[in-house]
């Protein structure tokens, strides 16, 4: 191989190295999951924990009256693997199937003791905008679980 011919590979080389670098970087996305135990149905006048409060826009959609916070994860999912979290009892496994500058989606199984409590669920995440994807558990207090895509 002539030194043209090897300075030729070695760029050739380096342009592989950082395509494969940002592909791998789009795949993969920083997630924030929020539980949030609820109560009190029918209640007017919705009561929010302090570290929760910035979820009230979403959490006014429920017919719950009482919000306490049940604990807050942050993950990363990559494409093609599994993240797992726990909130309280509940098991979550995580897959990304797709991410876009600022936006992905999100493949959810839910766990109880080991077995999911129901078929995979297909979530679709914006950065900055918490969703609420399940509500678990007692029908009279749920768990209620908001993901919000942080980048």
């Amino acid at each position: 191989m002539t030194f043209k011919e090897l300075k030729n590979f070695r760029a050739a080389a380096f342009a592989a190295l950082l395509l494969i670098a940002a592909a791998t970087h789009a795949q993969t996305a920083s997630v924030e999951i929020q539980g949030v135990s609820a109560a009190d149905a029918g209640k007017k006048n919705q009561t929010f924990a302090p570290s929760i409060a910035h979820l009230k826009g979403v959490l006014k959609e429920t017919v719950f009256g009482t919000f306490t916070d049940a604990g807050k994860q942050d993950i990363t999912v990559t494409a093609g693997a599994k993240a797992s979290s726990r909130v309280k009892q509940y098991e979550l496994d995580v897959t990304l199937k797709d991410a876009k500058p600022g936006k992905c989606r999100l493949e959810l199984t839910i766990k109880d003791g080991g077995k999911p409590i129901g078929d995979p669920i297909c979530v679709p995440v914006t950065k900055g905008q918490p969703k609420m994807v399940a509500q678990v558990g007692n029908r009279e207090q749920p768990l209620i679980l908001i993901f919000t895509l942080k980048d």
